[in-house]
């Protein structure tokens, strides 16, 4: 299952044109993780050694972070995003919702970009969130990338 999942999570940036990499799909990395002495595996001693040997243990680097997770946010405004054939999805899901998706996938308003940017300040979201605002782009930009893997296999299909 967890190789299904890598393998979809590879295809789906890779169809909107961003490149995409896992080190758990090359038949020699994956065999040698495997042949690793059990005490090495434990608390990825072997994966911090490697980091330190190669001089990129950012775990010790004391660096500046930030820990929100934006990356599918940030890079969905800089990209146009192909509609959702709504005359083939309305057989499998609510019409109502796929024009919804398409509708606020096409233009981030003003308000949704600041309903968004305050959602990610700490404890302010959080309070946000218990009040009920709800990040209405990421909900719908989720349900996209779901809904176009299934309309591209659709597709391929016929």
């Amino acid at each position: 299952m967890k190789i299904i999942l890598i393998s979809y999570l590879t295809q789906i940036p890779e169809y909107f044109g961003m490149p995409a990499w896992t080190p758990f799909l090359n038949f020699e990395i994956v065999k040698a993780i495997l042949n690793l002495n059990k005490d090495r595996r434990k608390a990825r001693i072997w994966q911090k050694d490697f980091f330190k040997r190669v001089g990129l243990n950012l775990e010790d680097m004391n660096l500046k972070s930030d820990k929100r997770n934006r990356l599918d946010y940030d890079i969905s405004k800089s990209v146009q995003i192909e509609k959702i054939d709504i005359e083939l999805m309305k057989k499998y899901i609510n019409e109502k919702r796929l024009i919804e998706i398409n509708k606020l996938l096409s233009r981030i308003s003003i308000y949704e970009n600041l309903k968004n940017e305050l959602l990610y300040i700490p404890k302010i979201g959080g309070l946000l969130r218990k009040l009920g605002l709800k990040n209405n782009y990421l909900i719908a930009l989720s349900n996209y990338y779901v809904i176009k893997a299934i309309e591209k296999g659709l597709k391929y299909e016929s």
